[in-house]
């Protein structure tokens, strides 16, 4: 899930949470998300890839800077 994150965000850019479970949910491998159950293990996802480094966040949008593991 937080490798199929990364390829959202260096994608579609700026996302919000939400905007980032929608873009999940199309892949059938995540289509029992669902943003009032999920939304705190998708942020847990985010969360740590804040923590090393590879997501960032702004006025609640998350973005990476630099698409490493995909380019």
């Amino acid at each position: 899930r937080r490798k199929a994150i990364i390829r959202l965000l260096g994608k579609y850019g700026l996302l919000e949470t939400a905007q980032i479970i929608d873009y999940l949910k199309e892949d059938s491998k995540y289509t029992h998300l669902t943003k009032r159950s999920h939304i705190t293990l998708i942020k847990n996802d985010l969360d740590h890839l804040k923590s090393l480094n590879l997501v960032f966040e702004h006025d609640y949008k998350y973005f990476i800077v630099a698409d490493l593991l995909y380019g």
